[in-house]
């Protein structure tokens, strides 16, 4: 399953990964899609330009729009984010399912993507 994969990768290059709430988008290929494509955008992220080994990744459901948050908690690298071709293609298939895509980059890193859950 797509989270024992999710895993596995994260342990070959050193990250550990929390995940709550799968079961909130397991029934929606969508959803499931999205997430993911941000699961292998963040952790990228996660391996080329922070120091970090740990990332929580938070799925809820608020109303009737998924929350999808990726969190890197120890964030060395507070610049400003400029988007490559990995967030800007990201934040397209975002914009497909009609949601919208936050960056957050302070003491945390946090890629927040909200989408409705009508899709």
């Amino acid at each position: 399953d797509f989270i024992h994969d999710l895993g596995v990768l994260a342990d070959a290059i050193g990250v550990k990964i929390k995940c709550d709430n799968y079961s909130v988008i397991s029934n929606n290929a969508n959803l499931v899609g999205l997430f993911t494509h941000a699961c292998k955008e963040a952790l990228t992220n996660v391996a080329k330009h922070t120091n970090s080994k740990d990332m929580t990744i938070d799925l809820k459901k608020e109303n009737n729009v998924i929350v999808m948050s990726f969190i890197n908690k120890n964030n060395k690298n507070t610049k400003t984010i400029k988007k490559g071709g990995g967030l800007v293609n990201l934040e397209k298939h975002v914009e497909q399912l009609q949601g919208k895509m936050v960056i957050i980059n302070k003491e945390q890193f946090i890629l927040r993507i909200e989408v409705k859950d009508v899709l």
